[in-house]
């Protein structure tokens, strides 16, 4: 038992030691590689923000859903369309403004449908195209906007076009896939090895059976023809079909699209020169025919995304420096140690902060810059040790009420834990060593069977259950008053009661920069309103000197925090808004 005991230390280890490389290695590259050469590019060409937002997203809040482990209604043991529509009154009473799914379109699921086979057909185990038509008007109903999943840089290599391609049935000039025209490349991490009709090559964007669609390159080689202007017959051609993909869904009724990997269309290309020219040609396409739908990109980089024609960006954990260490802990999909969110008040929350209110800065006033409570592809808060319904609550009003959109992960309001030890689910297992299933599990609705997620039996369920018998579900936070969940939308009732948490109001961070600096406490405040939010994550009881305050603190939500004259004093693990 000892030995045993030492190996899984050995293995927490290991594993924390690898997530910390990825991360940080990984922002370091991007940093070198990316962001380096776009602001070079940025002042050469003297290109600039050109885009503005529509008004319902100024002060709006997003709620993404993983629809396999959302509601099941036919009792299959996969979450459904019509499972969402059964819980449109709850997704309302939280107050949110739109929905974004997770990918619903036909594919084999090697990679939980980001490996499209069709992208104009709904996969069979939701529904139809008719039920996600329904969708899109039952929400409408209740003013809730249904924002999909766009696959853009690639499809399964069981799609049409693919198969065609690798059978040598399309021409090189109107080719959808970048291939090298014999085996005598020298492959590479990005090629994979043909195992068609067709010889040599083709490019991949992530696994092997997602081969990246032909947008063209950035940087050639003028001897490899095989890599091509963006403005070529075959690039422009697929350009052509990504514009036909999203006219499709938005005449259906969608209200705009999360674009997976936004950054990857062109290859070779760096500071991004073409991928924002085409990003850019499809915005202006877009804003023409749907002056109210909305562009979010997973890239991590505002600067560059919102420039190009995205509304929202997100802070990745793999992107922007310093935002793993705000929350991941030793435990998750990536375990990182030592964050700022822990209760033994270790962590530095200096470099998200100065990396966020940078990146605000740059694109205030044309897009915004979001922090999700989790996502598909990452822990949730309540992760390892960290499941206290205090510190759950602290870690929920940062989310919510730092950056100007929030969005919130199917079940985060109510504190639905990371689970640990599942198998590879559907692609779920990235790198061979980081299980992204943990964090897409059924959602908990209640203590009826299967947690009232679906009829099945529990074999049959998409993931497996959290075997704690006291396990969170809404039906019993709806009922208890001081529950995480009603926690959550009375800071969502707050946030939409003020413009002090929109995108016009400015972010002033007033402690928690320094090395481990804790209260975190910030000022948002508008000419109309100012409201100060304090953070105390730790078990530390703090004392803090604030000039800023003038006049009366009216505490509006929160325990453990209290005001006597400029000094902020603060208990272990408390949290609090005061309007002032």
């Amino acid at each position: 038992m000892e030995y045993h005991d030492r190996g899984l230390a050995l293995q927490d280890r290991n594993a924390k030691a690898r997530a910390r490389i990825l991360m940080k290695v990984g922002a370091f590259v991007l940093k070198v590689f990316t962001m380096w050469p776009f602001y070079l590019y940025k002042k050469i060409a003297g290109v600039s923000h050109r885009y503005s937002l529509p008004a319902w997203l100024d002060n709006a809040v997003f709620y993404q859903i993983y629809p396999q482990s959302f509601n099941d209604s036919n009792g299959d043991g996969v979450g459904d369309i019509q499972g969402i529509i059964d819980k449109l009154d709850y997704l309302k009473d939280l107050s949110v403004d739109a929905l974004w799914l997770n990918p619903l379109f036909d594919s084999p699921f090697e990679d939980a449908g980001y490996d499209v086979r069709d992208f104009v057909k709904v996969a069979e185990r939701y529904g139809s195209n008719e039920d996600l038509a329904r969708l899109f008007e039952a929400a409408k109903k209740k003013n809730i906007r249904v924002v999909l999943d766009l696959v853009a840089g690639h499809c399964s290599d069981e799609h049409e076009w693919f198969k065609a391609s690798a059978n040598n049935e399309t021409s090189f000039e109107n080719d959808k896939f970048i291939w090298t025209p014999t085996k005598w490349i020298l492959e590479t991490f990005q090629m994979v090895k043909s195992e068609h009709k067709r010889e040599g090559f083709y490019r991949k964007n992530f696994y092997d059976c997602q081969p990246a669609l032909n947008y063209g390159y950035g940087i050639r080689i003028p001897f490899l023809k095989w890599e091509q202007p963006i403005n070529n017959p075959a690039p422009m051609a697929t350009r052509q079909a990504l514009k036909d993909i999203i006219e499709y869904w938005m005449d259906l009724g969608a209200s705009g699209f999360r674009v997976d990997m936004a950054q990857s269309l062109v290859k070779r290309d760096f500071g991004f020169v073409k991928t924002l020219e085409i990003w850019r040609d499809i915005r202006d396409w877009f804003e023409k025919k749907w002056p109210e739908g909305v562009l979010l990109s997973e890239w991590g980089f505002p600067d560059a995304s919102i420039m190009s024609g995205f509304h929202i960006d997100f802070a990745l954990p793999w992107a922007v420096q310093g935002t793993p260490g705000m929350t991941f802990n030793d435990t998750g999909t990536y375990p990182f140690g030592d964050c700022y969110f822990d209760k033994e008040g270790k962590g530095s929350a200096h470099t998200f902060i100065r990396n966020f209110l940078t990146q605000r800065d740059k694109t205030k006033g044309f897009g915004l810059f979001s922090i999700p409570t989790a996502n598909h592809d990452f822990q949730r808060p309540a992760c390892g040790s960290r499941v206290s319904q205090d510190e759950l609550k602290a870690l929920m009003l940062y989310n919510l009420t730092f950056s100007d959109l929030p969005v919130v992960y199917y079940g985060d309001e109510i504190g639905m834990r990371y689970m640990e030890g599942l198998s590879n689910k559907e692609g779920s297992r990235v790198l061979g060593r980081f299980n992204r299933a943990g964090t897409r599990t059924p959602m908990q609705w209640s203590k009826e069977k299967n947690a009232g997620f679906s009829s099945s039996d529990a074999e049959q369920l998409y993931l497996a259950l959290d075997p704690n018998p006291n396990y969170p579900n809404v039906a019993e936070q709806l009922e208890d008053k001081n529950s995480l969940l009603n926690f959550s939308k009375k800071i969502i009732e707050i946030k939409k009661s003020t413009d002090a948490f929109t995108r016009y109001a400015t972010l002033k961070v007033l402690s928690g920069q320094g090395k481990n600096e804790y209260p975190l406490v910030y000022l948002r405040e508008t000419s109309r309103d100012k409201y100060l939010v304090v953070i105390n994550p730790s078990e530390k009881t703090t004392s803090t000197d604030l000039n800023h305050i003038i006049g009366q603190a009216q505490l509006k939500l929160g325990q453990g925090v209290s005001i006597e004259g400029n000094t902020l004093l603060t208990k272990p693990v408390s949290y609090a808004i005061f309007k002032l």
